[in-house]
């Protein structure tokens, strides 16, 4: 990975000559997993040769009690959006510390090669889950816990976020859209509401 992205900052930052700092180069890691991170950057001193250090920042909960996983355990809307979720921003914040810390001593940026809630249900027969994951992507809810996701990332130092995704159906593999069609009123959208309105609040895009 070091070796083959210090290959592709050199070649780009050739071919972009005195127009160099126009180029940003990523290097991807586990958000999970901050040692990774560290020994990632060091390889080969790749650090030297990138600007952002980015991570996969989705928030999530289980959707069953002790995350078993079965329909039998299932949890209930309330559970998840009042309790389960705002948890799983708090452990997102304290992740993304450890990687900034480590992206500090580097003097790189951080970013979110995919962000957005990570909720869904392993496929199969849990049909329940799979519903309850959909209700939750649809509930009002969402609005503000997208605003304190996106506030809580920003103020943990991440620069630059890319959503995944903006449109996508919802079902058994996931609820990642932020409108779930094309033709839907992106205004009865709680993801889609939440998410523009960090915009206009920070006055980025």
């Amino acid at each position: 990975l070091a070796q083959r992205t210090k290959v592709i900052s050199k070649t780009f930052k050739e071919v972009f000559g005195a127009e160099k700092s126009r180029v940003n180069i990523v290097i991807a890691s586990q958000i999970v997993n901050a040692d990774v991170t560290n020994r990632i950057l060091a390889c080969q001193e790749v650090h030297k040769e990138i600007e952002y250090l980015a991570l996969g920042l989705f928030f999530d909960a289980p959707l069953t009690r002790g995350d078993t996983k079965k329909d039998s355990d299932l949890l209930s809307k309330d559970e998840v959006l009042n309790s389960g979720l705002k948890e799983g921003i708090r452990n997102n914040i304290q992740l993304v510390k450890e990687h900034k810390a480590i992206a500090d001593k580097y003097n790189l940026k951080i970013a979110a090669y995919e962000a957005g809630q990570g909720i869904w249900a392993p496929g199969g027969d849990q049909k329940l889950q799979q519903e309850l994951a959909v209700q939750i992507n649809r509930d009002s809810r969402m609005e503000h816990l997208y605003l304190d996701y996106l506030r809580a990332m920003r103020s943990a130092g991440i620069e630059l976020i890319n959503h995944f995704t903006i449109i996508g159906q919802y079902g058994r593999y996931g609820s990642w859209g932020l409108l779930e069609a094309n033709d839907v009123d992106p205004l009865k959208s709680p993801k889609f509401r939440g998410v523009t309105k960090f915009i206009e609040e920070t006055k980025t895009c």
